[in-house]
Parts: structure tokens; sequence; C-alpha cells
């Protein structure tokens, strides 16, 4: 069932939630604000009328009465063109209150009614000013006449204006609205400051409660995996923290049959097994030792390491142990083991030391029975080389005083016969001498003389010495050569050319080509002499590749002629002069290469 609420989802929620609310928070206190705003515009605004209303109210009022006292009897006569012009100076601004007071919502009423009487208290005085111009017998009649209109008309004037300030003024009880909008916001803010506190905890001891079982859960299951201890039942949450103890149940369970895989193998393992302290004494040891040594693991866990070595190579060990501790690195060396019944087991060791664990990883091979392998094949070669060769050599020379007619004149079947024995006891020398090459480079004893040899003479060597063999097959041998000397062993080299000329006319068909090519290429490493010998053979299967350059193996099919070392000593040859030889197996026919630096890189000894 797909999951509603992963923690995904849960993560967007508390981070929406907290969001929304601060998302209402600011729409609250904008609107708030806007409020506010028009408000003190309107407050403003109602001011600004208020102030001009007072000053049109005194101004006219001011104006009216000085022109109404000054024209009665006993006073200078009223200049009419003065009070005329001062009335058209007050107009300008009745106007513009009359416009704000028109454009202020609720006043437009009262803005008509002002406008009304200030035209009807402008009809009167013209109508004063023009019975005043008619002399002061006149103007007497005014007083008569027209004071009680002149009281009617200033009073409805005032009275006007004073509805219009009373409107505004009762609106100027805005500016306690203003300080009830300004506590509002307070309270506004206030409110979402705690609002934001109490569902930020909410929030935190929610996802505390949600997660701290779980992740508990969760990290004492990691505790006892690492402990190799039985987990905690699977959390049953439908989630990514789920899927995660299920994902360290699974790899518990892989761990554990990984341990188990590891502990049958070294429980069943031939070779000893040792884990040893900072100063060799055994902790662990697997049954392989105990089988090997003959001492029980409760015998071996109350020795070191140097009591199982043979004394004469404990300072070895010590030696190699050291070097493994300091340097890091993995350490192989050959000792002898004293077994419980006394007897000496020759064993290859291959230690690693920890340093975070101060421990020492080893494993111990037992190779006594390749050791003794060693001895007998030693010993073989001795015997051919004392015991094969020398009469061999003496039989040779022997044959070879008959072959010529020094014991007298030899019967045609005679010196047949005595041709054909010397032709065997030269190949039982060459395999004799091959046998002894392989094991002088095997064991890095054969001595490599170098020095600058010019390249034209070593490959005719080796074609001069096969001429015989080439033309018994119709194979015509041909060479190019674009280098002049090369840095090697002289008779070495020819070894090498010989080997695989000689194998590339055995493989060829009759009446075919070898063709030998001889050119310098450049590497990283160096600048290198290379060789390549091709014919028109069958070719080297490329799953053999590598596998003809071994000792005693041969091609599938191959007649069971030599030894079956040639290549293998032409392998060792071009190792001793720092080189490389191998077979192209993409050519159409047989294509062995060699190759070997064209200077000295290092000196080459024994």
């Amino acid at each position: 069932m797909k999951r509603l609420f992963n923690l995904k989802t849960r993560g967007i929620i508390l981070v929406l939630l907290p969001l929304l609310c601060q998302f209402v928070f600011v729409g609250i206190l904008i609107a708030n604000l806007s409020n506010l705003q028009d408000e003190l515009v309107r407050a403003t605004h109602s001011r600004r009328l208020l102030t001009k209303a007072h000053t049109v109210c005194v101004d006219v009022l001011t104006y009216t009465t000085k022109t109404f006292f000054d024209g009665m009897p006993g006073h200078n006569p009223v200049d009419q063109a003065k009070i005329r012009s001062e009335v058209n100076r007050l107009k300008k601004p009745f106007d513009t209150l009359v416009d704000m007071t028109r454009s202020t919502p609720g006043q437009a009423k009262n803005a008509d009614s002002l406008e009304t009487s200030a035209n009807n208290f402008l009809r009167i005085i013209d109508e004063m000013f023009t019975i005043q111009g008619k002399g002061e017998d006149e103007w007497m009649k005014v007083h008569l006449e027209y004071d009680k209109k002149w009281e009617d008309a200033t009073l409805d004037f005032v009275d006007q204006l004073g509805k219009i300030m009373r409107t505004e003024s009762a609106k100027r009880s805005s500016e306690k609205y203003v300080e009830e909008f300004k506590q509002n916001i307070h309270h506004v803010v206030l409110a979402a400051f705690l609002l934001s506190i109490f569902v930020s905890s909410v929030l935190a001891i929610g996802v505390w409660i949600y997660f701290r079982q779980p992740i508990m859960h969760i990290a004492e299951n990691v505790r006892r995996m690492s402990e190799r201890r039985q987990l905690l039942p699977a959390l049953n949450n439908n989630d990514e923290l789920g899927e995660l103890d299920q994902y360290i149940h699974t790899a518990a369970a892989g761990i554990e049959q990984a341990f188990a895989r590891e502990q049958l193998m070294v429980e069943e393992t031939v070779d000893m097994i040792c884990i040893m302290s900072a100063d060799g004494r055994l902790r662990r040891v697997n049954p392989a030792t105990t089988k090997l040594t003959g001492w029980k693991a409760e015998e071996l866990l109350l020795q070191t390491v140097f009591d199982l070595v043979y004394s004469e190579d404990v300072a070895k060990a010590d030696e190699e142990f050291y070097r493994a501790k300091e340097t890091g690195a993995r350490s192989c060396f050959d000792v002898r083991l004293r077994c419980k019944d006394g007897q000496l087991r020759e064993t290859r060791w291959s230690c690693v030391y920890s340093a975070a664990d101060q421990e020492m990883f080893a494993v111990i091979h037992d190779v006594t029975d390749e050791k003794n392998v060693e001895r007998l094949k030693q010993d073989f070669l001795d015997m051919i080389t004392h015991d094969l060769r020398s009469p061999l050599t003496s039989m040779h020379g022997s044959l070879m005083l008959l072959s010529e007619g020094v014991r007298g004149e030899l019967s045609s079947d005679v010196r047949q016969e005595v041709s054909g024995a010397l032709n065997s006891i030269e190949h039982l020398t060459s395999l004799v001498n091959d046998l002894l090459d392989f094991q002088k480079l095997a064991a890095g004893k054969m001595t490599m003389v170098m020095g600058e040899h010019d390249v034209d003479a070593i490959v005719q060597d080796s074609i001069n010495m096969l001429r015989e063999s080439a033309q018994a097959k119709g194979i015509n041998v041909t060479y190019k050569s674009r280098v002049k000397t090369v840095y090697c062993d002289r008779t070495k080299l020819v070894q090498v050319l010989n080997n695989l000329v000689s194998n590339a006319i055995k493989f060829s068909p009759e009446n075919s080509d070898v063709h030998i090519t001889v050119q310098t290429i450049k590497e990283d490493s160096g600048e290198f002499v290379e060789v390549h010998i091709l014919d028109k053979g069958s070719g080297i299967p490329e799953q053999l590749a590598e596998k003809i350059f071994e000792a005693f193996e041969r091609l599938p099919g191959e007649r069971k002629e030599g030894t079956g070392l040639g290549l293998a000593i032409c392998k060792m040859i071009v190792g001793a002069h720092d080189g490389s030889i191998g077979v192209d197996c993409a050519s159409t026919g047989g294509d062995f290469w060699f190759k070997v630096p064209l200077k000295p890189r290092v000196s080459i000894g024994s």
C-alpha cells in the first residue's frame, strides 16, 4: 500500500504549517495597517477641513462685522470697493472649503447648504451696500430693515459652518480609533509571536514524540548489529524509518551469513590463521593451527608466536613483525615452526598489522612439501649436471672421433649408426642445457654480460644457425631492420631469437616465409628495440597467449619434442634485460615479439 504520509510529506507539512501561520499573520497585519492608513488619511483631511472652516468663519465674521459697524451713522463712509475686494479675496478659501467639504464623505449635503447660506449672505450684503450708496438717510433704513436679515443670515452661515465643524469634530474621535488600531496591531504582533512559539513548540514536541521511539529503536538495532547480538523486532512504521529498520535487519542477516561463511572458511581452511597481540602473544587460532602444530587451542593461547618458531628463525620472524608494525605493509617471509612432537614444518607467513586494534593478523601456509619438492628438483638438476652432462660430453667426443675415422674407416652401416647416436647425444645435451639454463634463470644465478652490440650481426647469426632446418622445409627467412645497435647480452639475445625463429620454422607450412623485423618504439618508460617474428602458421589461440610462456606448456596437438622450456627461457632472458615478450593473436599467422631497452637503464647483474 502506498504511503500517504511519508517523511517527505511530513517534512513538507512541518514547513508549510508555520509558513501558513506566518502568511495569515502578515495578511491580518497588512489589513490592519491598511485600515490604519485610511483612517489616518481621513483624520488628516478632517483636520485640514476644520482648520479651513475655522479660518473662513473668522475671516468672514471679521470683515462683515467691520463693514456693518463702519457703515453706521457717525462713522466714516464704507469703502465699498475695498469691501468687495476683501469679499473676493475670501471667496477663494471659501470655494476651497466648499470643495473640500463636498469631497468629504457625509458632508456633501452640508456643503450645498453652506454654499446656499453663503450666497444668501452675500445677497444681503449687496443689498445693504446698494442702500448705503443712496446716502446716510437711507443707511438708517438699513438697520431698521436689514438688522434682522443680517443677523439671521450671519447666524445661518455660522450655523452651516458649525454643522460642518461638528461633523468633522465627531470624526476627530477617530484618533482614539487610531490608538485602538495601534493597540490592535500590537496585540496581533504579540498574538502571532505567541502563536508561533506555541506552534513551533507543538511541532517540535510532535516531531520529538514521532521520531524519538523509531530512531532510538534503529540506534539500538545498529548497536546490537555491531555487537552481533539479536536485533529488536522490525518497526511497523509504513515510512522511510520502517524501511531503514528493515534494511538494518536485512544487512544484519547478510552480515551474519557472511560471518558464518568466513568462519566456516577459517575453520575448514588448511592454512593456519592466527591473531596475535603487538608483543606476539597468540589471541585466536583456527583448527588448522592445532592440526598442524599438534598443540591444542588452549595450549597455544598460553604461548607467544616466538615459542612456536624454530630458534634459528626467531630473529628473522621478529624482524619481519617489526617491519610490518612500522610500515603497515604486508610482510611475507618463510620460517620453520616447531611442532609439539618436535618435528619442524616449513611455513610461509603473510602478516598484516592493525594499528587500530594493536593486533597482527597472520595467514600461515605449510610449504614443507613444496620445499621437499624443490630440494628433489635441485638434487635432480645437480644429478643431471654432474652425472649426465659429463658422460654425454665424453660419449659425444668419442663418437666424433669414430665418425672422423680416427679408429679406422667405418662401413656405411656403422657410419649411419654413429651419426644417429651423435644426433641423439646432441639432442640430450640440448635438453640438459635447457634445464640448466631454466634453473639458473629461475634462481637468478644466470650471469648477464651486457654491452652494445650490432643488431644486424645478432640477427644474421641466428639466421645462419637455422639455415639448414629452414632449407629442409623450403622456408625463406627474410629480415628488415631500422636499428643499428642495442644494449644487451649478445649470446642470450641470439638464444631468444633462435628459440622464436626455430618455432616459426617448425609451425610454418612448407615453402612459406618467415619474416623478422626490428624497429625502435618510444613509450613513457623510455625507448625500446622491438623485434617481430612473423610466420604463415595457424597462429596462437587468444586464451593461450600468456600460458605458452610458462614452463612445460605446449600447444594442443604439438608433438612432444624438446623440454617445453624454450618460450619460458625466452621470457626469463627478456625479463632479465628489463623488457617484455608476447604474441599477437590478431595476426593471420604467428606473430611473436619481444622488446628490450635501446640503452642501459638499470644495472643488470647475475
